[in-house]
């Protein structure tokens, strides 16, 4: 996971498949998910939902995946340290990543 300033002068949250343990990757097999750049994204718009205050959603911007990778721009770095934070805890505890992938049913890829 990195955080960088882009050329616009925004902030991007990049979340590659490098950045999670075999353990995730083995859930993800188990619930027939993608497991790359796609699932992030679910788990991270269920995060953004679930987890940080309402407000917080609308200084997001360009949430987006490709196979391998996911990034979420926003003028905000606080706010995306804060995202990579609750990702981070999610995908290294198994149970906290089951529970948010059942809660996050179908719709998450």
């Amino acid at each position: 996971m990195k955080i960088f300033q882009n050329d616009d002068g925004r902030y991007c949250l990049m979340i590659l498949d490098s950045d999670l343990d075999e353990e995730a990757f083995d859930l993800f097999e188990e619930r027939e998910l993608q497991g790359g750049g796609y699932t992030f994204q679910g788990i991270v718009e269920w995060l953004i939902e679930n987890r940080l205050p309402k407000d917080a959603a609308a200084r997001l911007q360009d949430l987006g995946a490709e196979a391998d990778n996911m990034y979420l721009y926003s003028e905000d770095r606080a706010l995306l340290d804060q995202v990579a934070d609750l990702f981070r805890a999610t995908v290294t505890d198994l149970q906290q990543l089951a529970d948010v992938l059942d809660q996050a049913g179908e719709d998450i890829e």
